[in-house]
């Protein structure tokens, strides 16, 4: 059976070699790059299964590479830094990164970080996405705001929006709540199940993409509220007077 492709990018020569030896050692095939430069070279050739980006490069910037990279294909990225501050997470959550882990780090926790974010993705991939407690597949609709989780697609005033799985089944929930406000925890239970093991911030993440993206595709599209201490709720966009 062919083993998972890693690319890890990381330019401290003893940090990406004692990664690579805990990695070989839990079954994954390592590439290793040490600049970015190297890394997009080697992101063509392995066609990694997983990434796992340094932040701070020789020239260039990991958050940029984790942009670019998943531009090209859907590829889990677990960022590794020194940089803890929780605006840096949530800047690479931002991005698209799955998880994030701060430096200095045990080996043995990046390996399980690894395997965790490969399940929950080859879960994806399969179909097999935690179900949600929702009122079936059908697609939902509020002013123009459609979403189709079983075509995985969705749109606003007829403007396709560009989201991903994950982003697709949070704006599903929202959805199919509006007007109500659901916290945090609350909107991770119902979007991926109660067994969800993502980055405890990856729903703040998420939420600013589609508020992004939504403001971007239509003005008049239902629009995701934050309340500071209880969570989010979408509410319709207010109407002009006639």
């Amino acid at each position: 059976m062919p083993k998972t492709r890693l690319l890890v990018v990381e330019d401290n020569e003893k940090t990406a070699e004692l990664l690579r030896i805990y990695l070989e050692s839990g079954g994954f095939a390592v590439t290793v790059a040490g600049d970015a430069a190297q890394a997009r070279a080697d992101f063509g050739l392995v066609e990694p299964e997983l990434v796992l980006l340094d932040v701070l490069l020789p020239g260039g910037s990991g958050f940029e590479l984790c942009r670019e990279f998943r531009a090209q294909r859907d590829v889990p990225v677990i960022l590794l830094t020194a940089r803890a501050s929780e605006r840096d997470k949530l800047h690479g959550l931002g991005l698209g990164a799955d998880d994030y882990v701060t430096k200095p780090f045990s080996p043995r926790e990046v390996v399980a970080r690894v395997k965790t974010v490969l399940r929950r993705t080859a879960r994806r991939d399969r179909g097999e996405e935690p179900e949600a407690p929702r009122r079936g597949d059908a697609a939902v609709s509020l002013d123009g705001l459609v979403v189709d989780l079983a075509e995985r697609r969705a749109s606003a005033a007829g403007v396709a929006l560009d989201l991903p799985p994950t982003e697709l089944r949070v704006l599903d929930v929202l959805v199919r709540a509006a007007g109500r406000l659901l916290s945090r925890e609350d909107l991770a239970r119902r979007a991926f199940g109660p067994g969800w093991d993502g980055a405890p911030r990856a729903i703040d993440a998420y939420v600013a993409r589609l508020r992004r993206k939504l403001a971007n595709a239509n003005a008049g599209a239902p629009r995701i509220t934050t309340v500071f201490g209880g969570g989010y709720r979408l509410e319709r966009a207010a109407r002009s007077p006639r």
